[in-house]
């Protein structure tokens, strides 16, 4: 299970490994509704592991401790919630049994709210209790997949990346990002496309077909084989000379069986090209801006 790396706003999760079996299932939990969490899992091999614990403690936007007499008497935990307290993060204590509580660690925690959840043994359960206690930050828009097949579910999304520009002053400075991702049943995310157009276009993505693909000699399908076609409407949003557009994509999407899932773009289509009078008579490649967005749908064609 793969632990929350971007740079989103994410939750810190804090344990004893003595008890993962129990904080495991509840990480799975709220995986599935979106949440961004980071544990020990996402060190960074080579890194200093006490520097790469603090600084995700320190970048968190909260911090969840799973307290029970094993973590309560663990060093490790109590500097984590020390570390946390000191940079002023959000804590949000869950307790796994009803042990004592040391008077020093009840004194740090202070006014705290807890989420009692020992008396529940369902998992599912567990996370329902836990995740009112998280700020909505931590959890990314719950998108419908466009597919599910294979154990997976296929999601298209527009990524808003937002930036300093010296050179321009637009209110909207950011770069819409393609993405086109997968998630298994524990809720782990595989990013198996990305396009990163120019900053001057504002995009946006929809799925106009997603089927399975079938031969009809064979009058059958061609198992874990689709095809899917995402339409792209480039339109300029700076005061600047250049077209206006739709780019029609088109991906072959692969679910071998015992690996993971590939997308690949197999061709596109400009159509709809709106070009202003400076540029009439010229082709998408020869204007400005929109030559960009071409050079980098050639290149991901080429991968």
């Amino acid at each position: 299970m793969i632990a929350y790396s971007g740079k989103d706003p994410f939750v810190f999760v804090s344990y004893a490994h003595a008890d993962w079996s129990e904080v495991e299932q509840i990480v799975i939990g709220l995986k599935r509704q979106m949440c961004r969490i980071w544990y020990d899992e996402g060190l960074t091999p080579g890194d200093s592991w006490n520097d790469d614990l603090a600084r995700h403690i320190k970048e968190c936007s909260c911090f969840i401790v799973f307290l029970s007499a094993t973590s309560m008497s663990s060093p490790y935990v109590r500097s984590e919630i020390n570390y946390a307290i000191a940079k002023g993060r959000k804590i949000i204590p869950v307790l796994l049994d009803r042990s004592e509580m040391p008077e020093g660690l009840e004194f740090a925690l202070g006014t705290t709210q807890f989420a009692t959840i020992c008396d529940e043994d369902d998992p599912a359960k567990r996370t329902e209790m836990i995740a009112p206690f998280l700020p909505g930050e931590v959890f990314a828009p719950l998108l419908k997949p466009c597919l599910s097949a294979g154990g997976y579910d296929f999601y298209m999304e527009r990524e808003d990346v937002f930036f300093e520009s010296e050179t321009y002053t637009g209110p909207d400075r950011c770069s819409n990002n393609l993405r086109i991702t997968a998630r298994t049943d524990e809720g782990d995310e595989i990013e198996l496309f990305k396009l990163e157009p120019t900053f001057a276009y504002d995009v946006d993505y929809v799925v106009t077909q997603c089927s399975e693909i079938t031969d009809d000699y064979y009058v059958g399908k061609i198992q874990g084989s689709y095809v899917v076609h995402i339409l792209g409407k480039f339109g300029l949003v700076y005061p600047l000379t250049g077209p206006d557009f739709d780019a029609l994509m088109l991906f072959v999407l692969r679910i071998p069986q015992d690996e993971k899932p590939t997308v690949r773009l197999v061709d596109y289509q400009i159509v709809n090209l709106v070009v202003p009078v400076l540029y009439e008579g010229t082709k998408l490649a020869e204007a400005a801006w929109g030559s960009t967005i071409k050079k980098r749908l050639d290149a991901a064609l080429a991968k």
